[in-house]
């Protein structure tokens, strides 16, 4: 049953802040610098392609300072540092950009990439002057700089209306801002055999998990094509559906006796973390994840709540999780290159979303061990959902874009599994 459309998305026009924070509010980013360099040839820095993306500023007389990667803590830059050293690059230094040497611009981001993957000049190169922002693992490509916002979005309207779908306003310090060189161009030219290559406008489509599908032949080993990560922290500033939901079935469990409010704060997870003590039928599915591995590892499908809620997904329904090529480019598009979902999109993922629910609701009043197992699903369901919320708004949508996107990622995650409720 397919719960999206097959149309390319149509980007919504936005504006986020896209800025990185130090403790002291300088120094906050930081880029490793490999040295100077006469005429470098891209393929020279192959070798360090794993580590992050490579960049340079062009300087006078084909002399070029060659980058890797920005970050916005200094000891993620300077681990990296100390592999990057190991390759026989032995004067890379982590070179701070404090935030106090620029200003605050409006840009118009055209496209996010995976640090490693390749990018496709020639089509971008349309929208005019190019700039990159290296933000750990993506890389935004960016046209600008404007005046105000309401140059910038002007622009971007422009820009979207002539095929660059995924075109919006973003605000960030120039102090992240690099200028594309001919160097640039060549590096990301460069594509490790385990790097999928990227996906242009044009060739976007959704799929029935509602991620775009590769027009490419067989996709490579999962566990090649999808790299580690980790769950993000979560932002216990903000009131949300998710954790609201949440809240109510710990109150159900007795085990939150305060007010669903939808801020997970300390008491929240508290609660949630302890179910996995006093909640038996929870405490069995995370010992039987446990002893069992993924077919696919990477993304967030390393996270112990999207292992946890596969494992009770697959005992609550006949209809086994098993990824084929398709759903791996899904889960891969919700990770690296999602964008905001188109309305009927976003109706056809809050319905699917709103049934499962409902059937799970139903299920509880069958008898006490489908009440069991419903109840740990849904405890799952939504911290898993609360994780991947702030997955997205790390990478600058806003908390109801977020939502819809977190919805659709648990969508591709299940692959069908929960049919048997809608």
């Amino acid at each position: 049953m397919k719960y999206f459309s097959r149309s390319f998305v149509v980007m919504m026009m936005m504006t986020f802040s896209f800025t990185f924070f130090g403790q002291n509010g300088t120094d906050s980013y930081f880029v490793i610098k490999l040295g100077k360099f006469s005429e470098p040839k891209a393929e020279d820095f192959s070798d360090l392609k794993n580590l992050g993306y490579i960049y340079a500023d062009e300087l006078e007389n084909n002399e070029f300072y060659v980058y890797v990667g920005g970050f916005g803590n200094m000891l993620d830059a300077q681990s990296k540092v100390d592999e990057i050293k190991k390759l026989n690059f032995k004067n890379a230094v982590v070179e701070p950009r404090p935030s106090n040497k620029g200003k605050d611009v409006s840009v118009v981001q055209l496209a996010i990439f995976g640090a490693q993957e390749s990018i496709d000049w020639s089509q971008l190169e349309a929208a005019g002057k190019l700039y990159t922002a290296t933000e750990d693992e993506n890389v935004r490509v960016i046209t600008g700089i404007y005046k105000d916002a309401v140059s910038a979005t002007k622009r971007a309207e422009a820009l979207h209306a002539n095929g660059f779908h995924n075109a919006y306003v973003i605000n960030l310090n120039s102090s992240k801002l690099h200028f594309v060189s001919s160097f640039d161009k060549a590096a990301s030219a460069i594509k490790p055999a385990a790097i999928v290559s990227g996906l242009s406008p044009e060739k976007d489509v959704f799929t029935a998990k509602g991620g775009p599908a590769l027009e490419s032949t067989t996709a490579p080993p999962a566990a090649r094509l999808i790299p580690r990560s980790d769950p993000p922290s979560i932002n216990q500033n903000i009131k949300r559906q998710s954790v609201k939901l949440l809240q109510k079935v710990l109150n159900s469990l007795k085990a939150y006796p305060s007010e669903a409010d939808g801020v997970y704060s300390a008491e929240t997870a508290n609660a949630y973390n302890g179910q996995f003590v006093e909640n038996a039928k929870l405490k069995n599915y995370q010992t039987i994840t446990n002893s069992t591995s993924d077919k696919i590892t990477g993304y967030y499908m390393d996270w112990k709540e999207v292992k946890l809620l596969k494992t009770i997904a697959n005992d609550l329904s006949p209809n086994d999780i098993s990824y084929n090529d398709e759903d791996l480019q899904s889960l891969v598009w919700y990770h690296k290159r999602a964008s905001v979902l188109s309305k009927e999109d976003v109706q056809k993922v809050e319905n699917w979303d709103f049934k499962i629910r409902k059937g799970l609701d139903a299920l509880e009043l069958k008898d006490d061990l489908y009440k069991e197992m419903a109840t740990a699903f849904k405890l799952t369901y939504f911290q898993t959902q609360v994780l991947l919320e702030d997955y997205f708004m790390n990478k600058g949508f806003n908390l109801n874009q977020s939502r819809i996107l977190a919805l659709g990622a648990l969508n591709a995650i299940l692959d069908g599994s929960m049919d048997v409720f809608l």
